[in-house]
């Protein structure tokens, strides 16, 4: 979602962009929350999509019998070095681990919290 803000910022109203912003007045149209709520730019929308994007990412990293202790720890380390920016060749988990980041809400860090969100 933020790098459809961005592009909308710069004039580039792409397809995505179109979508994302026609979707989101439908939504404040249909008393669905405010403006910013439906846009996903509230702390609580942010916050949602970073949660999401960390669950995806842990389905990513996610090897066929794995616990999700291992993988939680795993991720922590992913966050930990992307946030750092030394990600250079990112994966598509650390992809999502970045938009994430770039939501600007804050997420759990620690490998408990971290299993918490991820656990079957």
């Amino acid at each position: 979602m933020r790098h459809l803000l961005d592009q909308a910022a710069k004039g580039d109203f792409n397809t995505d962009v179109a979508q994302w912003l026609a979707q989101s007045f439908k939504d404040f149209e249909r008393g669905r929350g405010t403006l910013e709520d439906c846009l996903g730019l509230s702390i609580q929308a942010r916050r949602r999509q970073s949660i999401k994007l960390l669950q995806e990412a842990a389905e990513c990293l996610r090897c066929p019998g794995e616990s999700d202790w291992s993988v939680a720890n795993i991720l922590k380390a992913r966050i930990k070095r992307i946030d750092s920016g030394r990600g250079k060749e990112l994966t598509e988990a650390d992809e999502k681990i970045a938009q994430a980041i770039a939501t600007g809400a804050r997420f759990p860090r620690c490998r408990e919290r971290l299993y918490d969100l991820i656990r079957d």
